[in-house]
């Protein structure tokens, strides 16, 4: 009697444990289904974007500019903002020329919300009402692997986290008044695989992955027909900063900017809810969060071990985050 109080004890306790296990197998077969269902109506045909107005943050330069250009190829209006004015002017031009659709270049720092609410008007004004949100913005280095100035830390944060907060909750608004908007947030794949490298930078990135699931589930619950994407790319090739990082850590150079910003807008479309590129490192993710904690942080750790070692003692590496960290480049530019 005495047992089977406590069998009673605990599946009352741990009710939805016992619930989610007996479900799973019920939650594997919708996951099929849905996939099969999703890719059967998927859309790979080129869906005209005439009638939509774009916001990309950090596009003057990098993937933001790519998936800009994707955007234009649809016919899309854009608003090309970036703290970069001149870049963002001449990106602008490029495109309004390139592709015969209205572009304006905007100069803004996403990290200060005024700012980011004056953005909002001048493209209500000059373009129309914005319904597609990129929020590509993104400081990937600072000056120092280890102890990296206060300021620095501050800086990431702010650019990586609080500037989408900032943008979603200025473009949101409208969105729900007209009940139809994309919103994109480009995260990283750090936010899924732990290595001891940039450790602040893929926590903005897991912050990012956590808003964006948060932002989908409540225009669920409230019935908006708003999309939430949270993009999760390795290293690419848009950045020269990163190439040289890259090639130093004996890697393959990283994934063509232009094709990863058609994935995007793709994914976008066809209202994919997290898009990881390459797929490998999903499958990686999934593999390894079934493993105990102790497991896989040791594991990292062994494999990392000689290369984070160099890494932290390379000159030439301080040399490259010294210069990365100072230029401009970095700043609203992700991966």
């Amino acid at each position: 009697m005495f047992k089977r109080a406590n069998v009673m004890a605990f599946m009352l306790n741990n009710l939805p444990l016992v619930g989610l296990v007996l479900s799973y197998p019920l939650f594997i077969a919708a996951s099929i289904v849905y996939g099969a269902v999703k890719w059967l109506k998927a859309d790979k045909s080129e869906v005209s974007l005439k009638t939509e107005v774009a916001v990309i943050t950090g596009s003057a330069r990098g993937l933001g500019r790519e998936i800009a250009i994707e955007l234009a190829k649809r016919g899309c209006r854009l608003a090309i903002v970036d703290v970069q004015q001149t870049l963002a002017e001449e990106t602008a031009e490029h495109i309004s020329t390139a592709y015969d659709v209205k572009t304006k270049a905007y100069k803004v720092d996403v990290s200060d919300y005024r700012q980011v609410q004056e953005l909002q008007k001048k493209v209500t004004n000059g373009l129309g009402d914005a319904t597609i949100l990129i929020n590509n913005a993104g400081i990937l280095m600072m000056s120092r692997v280890q102890n990296p100035p206060l300021e620095e830390i501050s800086r990431m944060i702010n650019v990586n986290v609080s500037a989408i907060c900032y943008t979603t909750q200025v473009f949101l608004p409208k969105m729900k008044e007209l009940n139809h908007g994309h919103i994109v947030n480009i995260s990283s794949a750090s936010a899924l695989l732990s290595f001891p490298t940039f450790g602040i930078y893929a926590a903005t990135k897991v912050a990012v992955r956590r808003l964006t699931s948060m932002l989908r589930m409540e225009m669920m619950v409230l019935g908006h027909n708003i999309t939430g994407t949270t993009v999760m790319p390795s290293f690419l090739d848009t950045n020269k900063h990163v190439e040289k990082l890259v090639k130093l850590n004996g890697l393959n150079e990283g994934i063509k900017g232009d094709r990863v910003a058609k994935q995007i807008v793709e994914g976008m479309l066809n209202g994919e809810d997290e898009l990881v590129i390459p797929s490998s490192i999903s499958y990686m993710h999934k593999l390894f969060e079934i493993l105990p904690t102790y497991i896989k942080e040791r594991f990292f750790a062994l494999i990392m071990s000689d290369s984070y070692q160099k890494y932290v003692r390379s000159s030439r590496v301080s040399k490259i985050l010294a210069e990365g960290s100072s230029n401009l480049d970095m700043v609203n530019n992700n991966l």
